[in-house]
């Protein structure tokens, strides 16, 4: 193995390319599944309140774990944490297919091994946030990211039309074997990294130790005013996104007059708002500074999440949704952003999967409520509600610094 990338060498050298293609192999595949996972539940029990419940398991291995998860991946070696998680992950997703031949369908063991691939990746995140700096070094780490969300953006707009295409023909199932082969193909490519994905520094490995350095993360969030606003303001965003993704199949089916594979298009019209908040970022965030630009993306997000629940024309609907995906994707790469800002290097991994962990939590809490609310009200006035704490979260922040924050991030503390 070779020490650290340093300065001198290129950002596209041996090691970032087996990263990097790694990357894009497991992200087609999580990509597809994300499709072919509530598809399949929703084909087997005809449940919305089970359909909203996979978005949340998707999202609660980050409550449970991501704490411990970022205080660990400090402590060992992360190149075999990664290639364990890619690994468990592939287990447990060939599993379903393998139930399905056997004719063993289950709606537990599809939420079993959902809540399981996502905690595999919950501990490869964890580790991938030192491992990347390893493989590239810190004054290339903007380069190297915006190469990666680039790559899982355009997976994203292509993936789902194909996924939902492959879904009709073969069924969920070929989908979901296809994610595990992904996965090991993730894991051979890791350990074929020569860098040292170690960590650098002599940490003492007593669980006390853990978990001081655990609340050294929590607390640097919650002394910070814009943390403090930005990731609570996170959760109340995510909690609409939970419910409307987590209901979009529902939704599809209950409330719009839409031909059949469009469902597909509606995944990949997310993907190519997200391509679009990522290309328009750093443009606006010198326009109107990284606080304004949060409180104006939350302020468009709550009619428009309105306006796709009340128009039934699916061609209007598909382009509502682009918009709205749009501003929640640039909400959520300028918190990232703003947390990285305000964050010293050598914090970078416990808050960030502290504030990750906290900003996702919506999402299950979101899920959830959406699942169950729909059994009993209308999906479009369900839709409608979940804008509310958005509302109430942007009047809070036009009375906040964060309103005043500069991109360069001189308020906060």
């Amino acid at each position: 193995m070779t020490a650290n990338a340093d300065a001198s060498e290129p950002l596209w050298s041996w090691d970032f390319r087996k990263w990097f293609a790694g990357r894009t192999i497991s992200t087609l595949g999580t990509e597809a599944s994300a499709v072919a996972i509530p598809v399949l539940i929703f084909q087997q029990t005809g449940s919305p309140a089970l359909t909203g419940l996979v978005s949340a398991f998707i999202v609660l291995p980050y409550l449970v774990f991501g704490l411990i998860a970022g205080g660990v991946a400090d402590r060992m070696n992360r190149r075999w944490l990664m290639v364990a998680s890619d690994l468990v992950g592939a287990m447990a997703l060939i599993s379903i297919p393998i139930a399905h031949l056997a004719g063993l369908h289950s709606t537990v063991h599809i939420l079993v091994v959902t809540f399981v691939v996502w905690t595999a990746f919950v501990w490869f995140d964890a580790a991938s946030f030192g491992a990347l700096i390893a493989v590239v070094g810190k004054s290339k780490l903007a380069a190297a990211n915006s190469a990666l969300w680039s790559s899982a953006t355009v997976v994203g707009i292509v993936v789902p039309a194909l996924a939902g295409t492959v879904i009709t023909l073969w069924g969920p199932e070929v989908i979901l074997m296809a994610d595990a082969l992904s996965a090991v193909a993730s894991a051979l490519l890791i350990m074929r990294i020569r860098t040292d994905l170690r960590p650098t520094a002599v940490v003492d490995g007593s669980s006390e130790k853990l978990w001081r350095s655990i609340r050294e993360g929590l607390r640097f969030i919650w002394a910070s005013t814009t943390l403090r606003l930005a990731t609570l303001g996170m959760a109340a965003l995510t909690f609409a996104g939970g419910l409307a993704m987590g209901l979009l199949v529902v939704f599809f089916a209950r409330a719009l007059d839409a031909p059949q594979g469009a469902l597909g298009v509606f995944f990949a019209a997310a993907a190519v708002g997200a391509l679009l908040a990522s290309l328009t970022l750093t443009r606006l965030r010198r326009r109107f500074g990284s606080g304004r630009l949060m409180v104006l993306a939350f302020l468009g997000f709550v009619p428009l999440l309105v306006l796709f629940a009340f128009v039934p024309a699916w061609i209007a609907s598909l382009v509502i949704w682009t918009a709205w995906n749009y501003l929640r994707t640039l909400a959520t790469i300028n918190n990232i952003t703003i947390r990285q800002e305000e964050t010293p290097s050598e914090l970078q991994g416990r808050v960030n999967m502290t504030g990750r962990m906290i900003a996702l939590s919506g999402t299950p809490a979101g899920a959830l409520v959406g699942g169950v609310l729909v059994e009993f009200v209308p999906i479009q006035v369900v839709f409608a509600m979940a804008a509310v704490p958005v509302l109430a979260v942007s009047l809070v922040f036009l009375r906040s610094p964060l309103w005043e924050r500069s991109t360069s991030g001189d308020i906060g503390q």
